[in-house]
This record gives C-alpha cells, structure tokens and sequence, in this order.
C-alpha cells in the first residue's frame, strides 16, 4: 500500500499534557505526515506551541480566555471550548484541511474533546486516548465510531508504557486516514433494526431490497443500535426508508431510563419527522432486556432467560405489553410520511414459539397487543397482518410489498 502524506489533528490541554501531545506529534511527523496541534486547555501556560491556540478555540465560541477564567465553571468552559473547536473542525473538515483527529486526555480533555468527535461525519477517522475508557464509555462515543484508546498509565509526563500507548494511537490515526475505499454507485439506503431474534426475516428483507437496487443498512436494536439508525436518518444518511424490525429496546426507556440498553426518548421518531416511507413490526415485543444482575424491581418475578452471561432476556407481560403498544402507536401517528405497520401474527421473534426453551411463548397477550395496537393507529397509518412467524419467506415477502406500495414503486 502506498501512503500519503496526511494532516492529522491532535487535540489536547496543553498545560497539563504538553509533553505527551508532543510526543505524539513527533510520531506522526516521524511517519512522514503533518500533525496539526489545537490546544484547548484553559489554565496553566501550554507546554507546546499550538498551531489552534485556545484564545483561537474561545474566540470561535465567541468567548474569550479571560471570560472563561473569570466564570470559574470547569463544567461551562468544556462546553465553550468544545463549541468553538467544533466549528474550526468542522470548516477543517469540509474544506478537506484534514484527514483524521486524534485527542488525549484525563476526565476534562475526554469529556471536551469527545463533543467535538462526535459532531465529526460517521467514517471519519476519530482516535481518542483516554484514562476513561477502561469503563462505561457512552457518554464519551454516543453513536459515533469514536475508537477509544485506554491509557492505562495516567497522563502525567512519559513513561515506558505510556509511550508505546501513544505511538499505537497515532499509528492506527494515521493508518485510518491513509486506507482509500473503493467508490461504489450512490443506491437508496434502507435502515433496518434488528437483533438476532429477527435475523433470518432481516436476511430475507434485505436480499430482496438489494435485488430491487436498495443498499441495506442493518442496526442492532440494543439500544445504541436505535440511537445510531435515527442519528442516520436525521442527517440525511439513511434516505430511502426505514424497516423497523424490532421494538423491544423501547421497553428499557420505559422502564429502565439511562440504562444499557435506552435508545433514548425519540426512538421511532427520526423517519416520520423526516417523512421517509417507515414500517414498523412489533419484533420482540414479548421481550426485555437487562445487564446481568440489574433486573429492576418490577421484572423480578417475570420469566428470565439468560442470553449470554452478561445479558438476561425478560419476559413482558400484559400491562407492559399494552404500554408498548400505547408507545408505538403514539410515536408512529405523529409522522407526516408514508407509514405502516406490518404484524406477523404467527409470532414476533425466535424466542415466541411454543417450542422456545425460555419459555415466552404467549399468544393470548400476543393477541391481546394487536389488538390494542390496531385500536391506537390513526387511519394514516396502514395496518397490516400476516399469518406467518416473523422469520417466514411469507412474512419477508409481504412486507417488502407493503414497503415498495409506500415508495410508490410496486
């Protein structure tokens, strides 16, 4: 592979990691690539010379230095100087000034740096080396492909495990910046979330859309999955429809907020906002899920399987079932595009048969969700049943019809 010569960006607060930048600056020369140095530290005197100095980053919020010290908020100037960096980054970005970012940082340089990564376009190269990365690293990543580098030693000067650390992080940079990928034909993109209890309707979906000239982008409806998909359709990536093939992550806003597994509050919403053609199917519906160990209260004594070791899958029952469809129905009404929603009545997931050793097979309150669902929908919402199981050839073949009635294109 032939490489080229590259302009990296290297965020850190200089006054407290001046020397571990510099290093890291000499790595990335020393491969034979620029490396652009912002500071976006806010109290001692920097320790390396900046090429975007934090009065630049300030300024750009317009603030100032002298504004932020006098506020004494460590809280509010991270928001003010992730805000000004994100707009000189942004501007390096499109005018193409730069070819990926790599930032360092303790608990403040990675809660700085990481708002400025993620409002950076999905694909872009995006390193980030942290002393916080070893835990829950959510807040830091969001939806975006931020590669989260754990420091392991602390951030105090160099040492023997520090360096080789540092040089792996902007070794991987400036490898991510140098691979080319193939241009490919512009296709409509389809979001489909998923989990593996819908795998085998999702293949199906997918190779009949594919055949039809649609690209297919497939999520895994745990949460972050959901978060991304309407990220994606919000910023116009996802432009050709929206097949939702599983709703069960709802149940964690519900009745686990700000757990693993939340998509957030507007989860459903992005597509009917934006108006692309969008099916809903109550995949999993009979089903939540839990870390391992943390079952709240009101699911104790419901039905538990265990999925892997770290993850316990949930039996809903009839008041959460009915809630879920109280949801459904309110989020999917309020979209202004095309909309339906397709329901396999022979069974939601791998899990609703009556041969399922985890015991969810349920009918009766499968029935009694329908029902409940179909009674909420406004009239601009087509409602569809088919007599099949989820993972059926039938069930795939009758909503990809259903999808290309509400594109217009049968």
């Amino acid at each position: 592979m032939t490489f080229k010569k590259k302009n990296i960006l290297l965020i850190a607060t200089l006054d407290t990691k001046g020397e571990e930048a510099g290093y890291i600056k000499k790595i990335i020369e020393e491969m034979g690539h620029n490396a652009i140095v912002a500071d976006d530290g806010i109290r001692g005197e920097p320790k390396l010379k900046a090429d975007i100095s934090r009065h630049e980053i300030a300024t750009s919020a317009d603030s100032s230095m002298s504004t932020i010290m006098a506020q004494n908020d460590e809280s509010k100037a991270s928001e003010i100087m992730a805000s000004g960096l994100i707009k000189i980054v942004k501007k390096l970005c499109k005018d193409k000034k730069i070819d990926g970012v790599i930032a360092i940082g303790g608990s403040w340089g990675t809660t700085t740096a990481s708002i400025v990564l993620r409002a950076l376009p999905v694909g872009f190269p995006k390193v980030m080396v942290s002393t916080m990365a070893s835990r829950d690293v959510r807040p830091y990543v969001g939806v975006k492909d931020i590669n989260m580098v754990y420091s392991v030693t602390d951030m105090l000067g160099l040492n023997s495990i520090s360096r080789r650390i540092l040089a792996n992080a902007a070794a991987a940079v400036v490898g991510m910046a140098n691979v080319e990928i193939p241009k490919v034909a512009e296709k409509p993109k389809v979001g489909i979330s998923l989990i593996g209890e819908q795998s085998e309707a999702a293949m199906m979906i997918k190779n009949i859309l594919e055949s039809r000239g649609y690209e297919v982008i497939t999520f895994h409806a745990t949460g972050s999955g959901g978060r991304g998909l309407e990220e994606l359709i919000r910023s116009g990536e996802i432009n050709g429809g929206v097949i939702d093939l599983d709703v069960h992550e709802l149940y964690s806003n519900l009745f686990d907020p700000g757990g693993m597994f939340d998509p957030g509050p507007d989860r459903l919403e992005a597509a009917g906002e934006v108006g692309l053609p969008h099916i809903v199917v109550p995949g999993c519906a009979e089903i939540v899920s839990f870390p391992a160990g943390h079952i709240p209260p009101r699911f104790k004594t419901h039905k538990a399987h265990m999925h892997v070791p770290s993850v316990v899958a949930v039996k809903t029952e009839r008041d959460e079932v009915l809630k879920l469809a109280e949801v459904i129905s309110k989020k999917i009404n309020k979209g202004r595009g095309p909309r339906a929603v397709v329901v396999p009545t022979q069974g939601f997931a791998k899990s609703d048969r009556e041969d399922c050793m985890a015991g969810f097979f349920d009918p009766k309150v499968r029935k009694e969700f329908m029902t409940e669902l179909k009674k909420r929908l406004d009239s601009s919402v087509r409602y569809v049943e088919v007599d099949a199981h989820i993972n059926d050839p039938k069930f795939a073949d009758a909503l990809t019809e259903v999808f290309f009635e509400l594109k217009g294109t049968k």
